[in-house]
């Protein structure tokens, strides 16, 4: 009886004072779909200064976290906005003109990755597509 008596002391003395990290907010009961690496799957995620610290599952979150607001998503689904990512490409008169689009789209904003709207080789000048080589030089030129 005495050592559970000490070992509850102990647990409050150590897990007691665990003190949360603080957020500005944290979403629970969402869908939310993510892309990291293996695009996992999350209900919750925590906020703070307009960037993500933490998702994954409401009780993880809740244990860490603590917010200034609780937003309950009621389940529903929530996905990253692509549109910072999206480079529009309607009206390009060449390869060249693509490339120099997405050159200067990735040098303003300095993204992980960008996905190209409206290219349409048949409003350029030349109407062919580049070939494999160059489209993967133009790839890697750009992504480094």
């Amino acid at each position: 009886m005495k050592s559970i008596f000490s070992f509850l002391i102990v647990s409050l003395i150590f897990f007691g004072n665990y003190e949360k990290q603080q957020v500005d907010t944290i979403m629970t009961n969402a869908k939310v779909y993510t892309v990291n690496a293996n695009f996992e799957n999350a209900e919750a995620f925590a906020i703070k200064e307009g960037k993500f610290v933490a998702v994954g599952s409401a009780t993880d979150i809740n244990t860490k976290f603590e917010a200034k607001k609780n937003i309950d998503a009621k389940g529903k689904l929530l996905f990253q906005d692509l549109s910072k990512q999206l480079v529009n490409l309607v009206g390009t008169t060449s390869f060249e003109e693509v490339v120099k689009r997405v050159k200067d789209f990735q040098d303003k904003r300095n993204m992980s990755f960008i996905i190209g709207r409206g290219c349409d080789q048949k409003d350029w000048k030349e109407k062919e597509i580049p070939n494999i080589k160059v489209q993967q030089t133009f790839i890697n030129g750009v992504a480094q």
